[in-house]
């Protein structure tokens, strides 16, 4: 229902990576090469005074696929509009379009997995 589609802007997102070793998940921070805003594919539902959101998904592709199986559908600025009025086929052309091309990703300290640290040093580069 294209009513229900929505866009959420980020600066980047994390992915967690289990080594084939079997030792411990890396995570990293995926974020554009330009610094220009990711644009999330969603949906969203109201159920009373309660707004939520979920963020669709799709198997990965380019340097994605190499440290997990799936990753969020990325709409291109220029398609923007067009995600929210697109018919259903379209639509789905969109999300199948989207790719992961653009993308810098890098590995970060493992604190990143604790909600209780809040800061811009989780997003420090680290050598893995």
């Amino acid at each position: 229902d294209k009513a229900r589609r929505c866009i959420i802007p980020a600066n980047g997102f994390f992915e967690w990576m289990r080594p084939e070793d079997g030792t411990n998940k890396q995570p990293y921070f995926i974020s554009s090469r330009s610094d220009e805003i990711l644009n999330f594919a969603g949906l969203w539902h109201k159920c009373g005074n309660l707004v939520t959101f979920a963020i669709l998904t799709k198997e990965a592709s380019g340097k994605i696929a190499n440290i997990h199986h799936r990753m969020p559908v990325m709409i291109p600025q220029c398609n923007t509009q067009e995600w929210f009025s697109a018919q259903s086929d379209k639509a789905v052309d969109i999300i199948n379009c989207a790719n992961a091309d653009n993308l810098e990703l890098y590995p970060v300290n493992t604190d990143v997995g604790n909600v209780r640290n809040d800061s811009a040093d989780l997003l420090q580069r680290i050598t893995a």
